[in-house]
């Protein structure tokens, strides 16, 4: 969800801690949500100021994963 040159600790979503690779100093490939998923309807809902700065957090990833179940199921 990062664009790789803006990085941000905190959810834009619910501001818990997000586990952003590049906040550790890591390059955004290592971080967990290049390799995820993250529902459409989830990223619409990041703020316009805080889009590709800050990775959602996974419970918020994993939340809009099940909601998107539901609708479809």
């Amino acid at each position: 969800m990062n664009n790789g040159t803006a990085c941000a600790g905190q959810c834009p979503l619910c501001g818990a801690d997000n586990g952003c690779s590049c906040v550790q100093g890591k390059p955004i490939e290592a971080c967990w949500c290049w390799k995820e998923l993250v529902p459409k309807t989830l990223l619409e809902r990041i703020p316009d100021e805080r889009k590709g700065k800050a990775c959602v957090c996974r419970p918020c990833v994993n939340a809009g994963e099940s909601a998107e179940r539901n609708v479809q199921g």
